[in-house]
């Protein structure tokens, strides 16, 4: 399966929810209308769907929200893709917050990787970023797949005012723990006060100009 640019695609993001326990204030997942329950892809719906995709040429899917772990029994939805032949590889973007309880049991189910989304090492910005959520919790999650998974955790920090005085911190956290550390450019939300926390990515290029190796 090729784009309109004839370029090669074997990659598809599911999102199994539009729902978040995070409430961040970058992100529009809070404010927007909720689809019900029971318009949400059942996992035997998304299970033919990566069927159909991987016929066609996908070999890597990645479990996105909202926050995926909030689906129950996401393992069996794990499971049921695992066994699909020609797909090679399993992501997950999460906030973090149930790692701790669930990082066992999605690796075990076949899970290969997995993106943390982590905006501040400090408590009370990621308290104010999140609106409400725990950074302590975060880590102890962190900590549980860096035993199960050392080189399969990726860092998302998405690049807001808050970054700048952190990025040396960051930098120490992903050397110290072997993560890999990805900066995300801000996107305009529509329904969220993009100037307030905007920082151009210029910013952050010039303070890692002597500094490797680092995605931006």
């Amino acid at each position: 399966m090729k784009d309109r640019l004839g370029r090669e695609i074997d990659y598809v993001r599911i999102s199994l929810t539009d729902r978040c326990n995070f409430n961040c204030v970058y992100c529009a997942a809070g404010s927007v209308l909720r689809i019900p329950k029971e318009m949400m892809m059942s996992f035997e719906e998304i299970e033919l769907v990566v069927k159909v995709m991987s016929e066609l040429g996908i070999k890597h899917v990645r479990l996105t929200g909202g926050e995926p772990l909030l689906r129950k029994n996401i393992e069996t939805l794990i499971e049921k893709i695992r066994k699909i032949d020609s797909i090679e590889t399993i992501g997950l973007t999460t906030n973090g917050y149930y790692l701790e309880e669930k990082a066992e049991s999605i690796f075990k189910a076949g899970l290969d990787s997995i993106n943390v989304s982590l905006d501040s090492l400090d408590e009370k910005t990621f308290y104010e970023i999140t609106k409400g959520g725990d950074l302590k919790k975060v880590l102890k999650g962190l900590d549980k797949v860096a035993i199960i998974k050392p080189d399969k955790i990726k860092i998302n920090t998405v690049i807001t005012k808050y970054l700048p005085q952190e990025l040396l911190c960051f930098l120490n956290f992903a050397k110290k723990n072997n993560f890999i550390l990805r900066f995300i450019e801000l996107m305009p939300v529509e329904g969220i006060n993009f100037k307030d926390i905007y920082v151009p990515v210029s910013i952050i290029e010039e303070k890692l100009k002597d500094i490797s190796p680092v995605e931006l």
